[in-house]
């Protein structure tokens, strides 16, 4: 690692990072921001702001999150009852033994050691998974074309047995911030949402089964809230979350931009009579400019974030550098809205 840190590359960076450092110090750039940040802590916007933050939300007294704890402690209830009667089964004492073997393996392993060293448990490797979704999905339709249609639901019901599992083993805490349910002032609005969505599918909709292939397409996203609300348990979470999305909107970015560079044929059904003169769009794997667009567009803030999260001047440099490629991208796109 001294090597490393010693040899003529990393003394090259460092050199150029100090000197981009010193001369945005020195920039009216700098010095405007240097003063805006000197004068924001006394700052009557930030006392509104802190004001806001701090300020208890009365979705935990309502009675929406009283339903939420009743549902919560039945569950409870219910396994405290039914896990010994489990336990005692022969299906349980056999995938508890096949476990028990994957794990010791597991945990000998290098992968494993490692896992643990740095907290990779299960639970954190299903957020991993959910936020690779397009990766995976990607994957999927190109090689096991047999699961393209119904791997994310089959996925999408496994987590939820695994967050039912881990209420009815009494493994799942409260929330973050001590409260026992995990209501949030945004579930009301879109189970709402989701409600007239339905209500206007079952009036409206001439064709029911192109409607209810559409109805679920756009409410499936919707219930992964719900969902990942109930598996981020600390920061630690949220941060394998958001730097797994960030990082693969970093790649597909790459691959965008690699797209353009080269010219690679646009999607057929995504050209106009007004873009014959767009020499390409960029579309990564998402077969789909727009949905490339609105996706990396999710992830700059998250790049954005992560520069004023980190210390080190070579992480901040790599952070904007990877914002800036974001955009880009997005401008390759041609997306528009």
């Amino acid at each position: 690692m001294e090597a490393l840190k010693n040899c003529i590359f990393a003394r090259v960076w460092r050199y150029v990072a100090l000197g981009a450092h010193g001369w945005y110090e020195e920039s009216v750039l700098g010095r405007i921001c240097c003063r805006i940040s000197k004068h924001y802590e006394s700052s009557r916007m930030k006392a509104i702001f802190d004001r806001f933050v701090s300020k208890n939300s009365s979705v935990y007294t309502s009675l929406y999150s009283s339903i939420l704890a009743f549902i919560s402690s039945l569950i409870v209830k219910s396994g405290d009852r039914l896990m010994p009667l489990i336990r005692q089964s022969l299906i349980y004492k056999a995938l508890n033994y096949i476990a028990s073997f994957i794990l010791r393996v597991w945990s000998g392993s290098f992968l494993g050691k490692l896992s643990s060293r740095i907290g990779f448990t299960f639970k954190r490797f299903i957020i991993v998974l959910a936020a690779l979704y397009l990766p995976l999905d990607y994957f999927i339709r190109r090689y096991i074309p047999s699961l393209a249609s119904v791997w994310d639901e089959l996925f999408f019901c496994a987590v939820v047995m695994y967050i039912l599992c881990r209420i009815f083993s009494r493994r799942q805490r409260n929330a973050p911030n001590g409260e026992k349910t995990r209501a949030t002032p945004l579930d009301i609005p879109i189970f709402l949402f989701i409600a007239v969505s339905f209500c206007l599918m079952c009036l409206n909709s001439p064709i029911m089964s192109i409607a209810i292939d559409g109805f679920r397409a756009t409410v499936q996203y919707m219930l992964w809230f719900y969902v990942m609300l109930r598996l981020l348990d600390d920061e630690k979470d949220c941060v394998y979350l958001e730097i797994t999305t960030a990082v693969v909107g970093l790649m597909m970015s790459l691959h965008g931009i690699y797209q353009y560079i080269v010219a690679a044929p646009i999607p057929a059904g995504w050209v106009s009579q007004t873009e014959q003169g767009v020499r390409s769009r960029a579309f990564s794997i998402t077969g789909s400019p727009n949905i490339l667009g609105c996706y990396i567009v999710m992830t700059v803030p998250i790049f954005a974030g992560l520069a004023y999260r980190f210390k080190s001047y070579i992480t901040k440099v790599i952070m904007w550098a990877a914002v800036i490629l974001e955009c880009l991208c997005v401008l390759v796109t041609f997306s528009r809205g």
